[in-house]
Formats: structure tokens, C-alpha cells, sequence
């Protein structure tokens, strides 16, 4: 159950970060301005498919305790003050977005995907207007949109979600 949920919650987040920058103005109406765009569109979809690798690894790692962990709402049994991550460190010594970035470079995928699998939850990270900040500001936007949204798409659990959208 924690598994499909997450891989709803993956294609959810990928889908979205997609639309997002395939709505985004392109820098010029050129032929190859679209075809960047596109690309741009595509590797954000690749971004969020694997934003959350680090979960399927804890769980592959820990079957017994991820499941434990990661059973449905197991989060609103807990104070409001929980923060998953923290938890995740807890029980596996490690959180979801360095066992995520880990096994991407163990695999020898590209950093991007590393890059974003570590980052997509530190707000406080600098962004610049570079494509690669262009597709983490998709996919920690799409993450939020699909932790509002009913619970199939909310990933290990549903939360309350900030609306406050500068970090994204």
C-alpha cells in the first residue's frame, strides 16, 4: 500500500512539474525556444518521477519498519510538531533525501536527478534562473500541489501545506 501510494504520489508530482514549465513563456518564439522548453518541460518530469527515491530505498532497505513508518495517515497519530524527515533519521539513521541522492549516484545517474532527490524540501537553498533551478522550483511546487490533494496522490501521507509559495 505505502509503495503504490508512492508512486502515485511520483507520477502526480512529475506530471504537474511538467505542466508547470511546459506553461512557462519561452525566451523566444523561435522554433528552438520551443524544442528548449520542451526539454525543460521533460527533464522536470524525470525530476519529480525520482524526487522521492529515497523513500522506495528506506522501505527496500527496512521492508518491516518502512512499513511501519510509512502506513497510511501514520503521521496524524503523531504531535503536529513532527517533522518526517526527522523521523526518517530516527528510524534509519538517514532521511529520504539522502538515501534518494545516494543511491542515484550508486546507480551512476545523473547529478541532476541526485541534486534534486538531496534538495527538494531545503527551501533555504539559493536558487538562480538557470534550468536546473527552474526544475527544482517545478518539482517542490508540484510536491506541495500533490500533498494538498487528496489523499492517493499525497504520497506516505497527507499534511497541511503551506500556501506560502515564494520558496517554490
Amino acid at each position: 500500500s505505502c509503495v503504490r501510494q508512492l508512486i502515485q504520489h511520483s507520477e502526480a508530482t512529475a506530471i504537474i512539474a511538467r505542466h508547470l514549465l511546459g506553461k512557462r513563456p519561452s525566451e523566444g518564439s523561435n522554433q528552438n525556444g520551443n524544442r528548449e522548453k520542451e526539454d525543460l518541460a521533460q527533464s522536470a518530469f524525470a525530476k519529480g518521477f525520482v524526487h522521492d527515491i529515497g523513500k522506495l530505498v528506506l522501505i527496500y532497505n527496512n521492508p518491516e519498519q518502512g512499513a511501519a513508518l510509512y502506513e497510511d495517515n501514520w503521521i496524524e497519530k503523531g504531535p503536529d510538531e513532527i517533522n518526517e524527515r526527522d523521523v526518517e533519521r530516527r528510524a534509519f539513521g538517514y532521511d529520504h533525501t539522502e538515501a534518494g541522492a545516494y543511491a542515484i549516484d550508486e546507480l551512476g545517474l545523473p547529478s541532476a536527478l541526485a541534486d534534486v532527490a538531496r534538495n527538494h524540501h531545503d527551501t533555504g537553498a539559493a536558487l538562480t534562473d538557470d534550468d536546473d533551478t527552474w526544475d527544482l522550483r517545478a518539482v517542490r511546487a508540484a510536491n506541495l500541489v500533490t500533498k494538498a490533494m487528496e489523499s492517493s496522490y499525497s504520497g506516505l501521507y497527507a499534511q497541511e501545506v503551506s500556501l506560502d509559495w515564494e520558496p517554490c
